[in-house]
């Protein structure tokens, strides 16, 4: 929790808080890691994503192989 001042007005009164040390509020620190949150979010997407195409690559390779193979089996006989 960061320390906090309210500093005297001219009028006597108290003006707003505000931070001594440059440490988070609870509602700045809620923000970012909200933020961090949501960036962590779109990177483990765009990583299934990847994983996904690279999936479907290899199954496509892997047919292509077994075709290969077929034809290779099937000339030889």
């Amino acid at each position: 929790m960061p320390v906090v001042r309210r500093k005297r007005l001219a009028d006597g009164s108290f003006g707003p808080p505000e931070k001594v040390m440059g440490e988070e509020t609870d509602q700045e620190k809620i923000q970012r890691l909200e933020s961090e949150n949501t960036s962590l979010m779109l990177a483990l997407t765009d990583q299934y994503e990847k994983n996904l195409q690279l999936e479907r690559d290899n199954t496509n390779t892997m047919l292509a192989l077994t075709d290969i193979y077929e034809q290779m089996m099937g000339g030889s006989n």
